[in-house]
């Protein structure tokens, strides 16, 4: 039988509640839905619109319910208590930031809750509604939450339950099960579709960007998914001072091999750790060396986007020239063609480039705007996005001057982009509030960036909180108090926090960006129940 006449299981997870917002577990409490999950559930039934189901089920929890009712399902939906969320217990409310301090190994996929349900326990709820689903003779729907649809799809390929960890939802999210060939191969044929929530996605409507070059649902996840950049680009004139900051002095290598192998380490570490993952961080940015090598057997960029779901960027400038002008220019890049061809075999998504505005100097500044949007336009020929990274020192003299001659330049070169053509920007958090605000929101641009550019992790959480639609890319400040001497568990609070407080900086408040054809869409927050 032909994989497309199998029946499928449609897994909607419900829309935002309060809770969801803030990250707090969200068991059995029966939260209602924010008004933006009404709105999404909505959203959800229109992409259900063309399937044909022969069962609807959902959890008796509020939030499910009333997102099959939203979606358009009230009148067939049949309640199931084996789809409510998994009892929290003592962990009802808490966020696993919170629950890292007390517990800095747990996971709740392998440990469960206490006074609550063990994985066990939700593996056997899952079981008994895989033996249901597959009793019927066509298309099933289910509406639940986010851990436990985790499990679910977990139990229905036959994972252990401690795999159903790397399986990201975000809410009123569409996945779907079915099965590959025959129905003794079951498989997962959709998962974490969020398409229906950017824009209307109808053939001959406008509202969503489209690009033949670039893989669409990484395009999609850098323009609109909450979290933020992680910054892993260190090259080899900064990887010393990285490492001697994780606790490495320089005595601890004796070649550059050697140095870049160690930091490799480092940044497996971090790359691997549990709070790592598309959930909050949407893309990381490499460097070469870091490409060209391995994570746990992956190519890094495969392992980043396949595992973890975070997309990959690639550092692409060969260092700063010296100061003319009150700037650093980007070094000649005549290797620049064979570099791109290399990244976008190795799946790499986009890359980044930084050159450095130290004074309010308009000849410098327009010569940095005019080699950064030059080089921009070779990438996106080669099928990459570019992120265009002309940072201003912190330390720079007017500052704020600067950056009003830097905004006006790029506005220029924004509007002279052709269809098709998108870029990022990453600039420096400014000195008045929300100044970057019509670049957030010009059509030509996928995301605005923010580098930490040496301020304290706190500083620049602080910065970014005021200036919305901004979301962070950081690196000296997302590697704050992490330490080749810390054990696993302490590594792995320590990295928790930090990606936890940048990622509540970067989507601080919900802000609106316009799409090309001059709609407004808002940036919706998704965060784990």
């Amino acid at each position: 039988m032909d994989g497309a006449e199998l029946p499928m299981i449609y897994l909607a997870r419900h829309g935002e509640t309060a809770w969801s917002l803030t990250g707090q577990h969200t068991g059995l409490i029966d939260l209602p839905l924010t008004l933006v999950g009404e709105s999404n559930a909505g959203k959800l039934g229109d992409a259900l619109k063309s399937v044909t189901f022969t069962r609807v089920f959902s959890s008796p929890l509020r939030r499910a319910w009333r997102t099959c009712e939203l979606a358009g399902f009230r009148s067939t939906v049949e309640m199931n208590h084996d789809l409510v969320e998994w009892d929290y217990g003592e962990y009802e409310g808490r966020r696993t930031v919170e629950i890292h301090k007390e517990r800095p190994d747990w996971q709740l996929f392998r440990d469960g809750c206490p006074g609550g349900e063990s994985p066990q326990q939700v593996a056997a709820r899952a079981d008994r509604v895989v033996d249901l689903v597959r009793s019927v003779s066509g298309n099933v729907l289910l509406f639940s939450s986010g851990h436990f649809l985790r499990m679910l799809a977990a139990r229905w390929t036959g994972m252990d339950t401690i795999g159903a960890k790397s399986l990201m939802l975000s809410t009123a999210s569409l996945s779907v099960l079915g099965y590959e060939n025959r129905l003794a191969q079951p498989a997962i044929r959709l998962w974490n579709d969020t398409h229906h929530l950017l824009a209307d996605n109808k053939p001959g409507k406008k509202g969503i960007m489209k690009t033949t070059s670039f893989n669409q649902q990484q395009f999609e996840q850098m323009k609109s998914h909450p979290g933020f950049i992680a910054a892993l680009d260190q090259s080899g004139g900064s990887t010393p001072g990285a490492l001697r900051l994780y606790g490495i002095k320089e005595g601890a290598w004796s070649n550059e091999d050697e140095m870049f192998a160690i930091v490799h380490e480092m940044r497996t570490r971090i790359i691997t750790s549990p709070s790592f993952n598309g959930e909050r961080i949407i893309a990381a940015i490499l460097f070469e060396n870091t490409m060209d090598r391995e994570i746990q057997g992956r190519p890094t960029a495969d392992y980043l986007w396949n595992v973890k779901q975070v997309v990959p960027f690639l550092k692409v400038d060969q260092g700063l020239a010296a100061e003319e002008d009150g700037v650093q220019l980007m070094k000649p890049m005549p290797a620049l063609p064979a570099l791109l061809a290399k990244a976008k075999a190795k799946h790499i998504f986009g890359t980044k480039m930084r050159s450095v505005i130290k004074q309010a100097n308009a000849a410098g500044i327009k010569s940095i705007v005019n080699q950064q949007f030059a080089l921009a336009g070779q990438i996106i020929a080669a099928g990459l996005l570019p992120i265009v990274e002309p940072e201003v020192d912190i330390d720079c003299h007017e500052k704020a001057k600067s950056e009003e001659l830097l905004k006006a330049m790029i506005l220029e070169k924004l509007n002279n982009l052709t269809a098709g053509q998108f870029v990022m920007l990453k600039l420096t958090l400014p000195e008045q509030d929300n100044f970057y605000s019509d670049l957030v929101s010009h059509p030509k641009v996928v995301r605005v960036v923010a580098l930490s550019g040496g301020y304290s992790q706190e500083d620049a959480d602080n910065r970014l909180r005021r200036n919305h639609g901004m979301v962070a890319s950081f690196s000296r400040a997302l590697l704050e108090g992490l330490s080749a001497q810390q054990s696993d568990a302490e590594f792995n609070v320590v990295l928790e926090n930090s990606i936890q407080n940048i990622f509540e900086a970067s989507n601080f408040k919900q802000t609106s960006i316009k799409e090309p054809d001059g709609i407004t869409k808002r940036l919706d927050r998704d965060q784990k129940e």
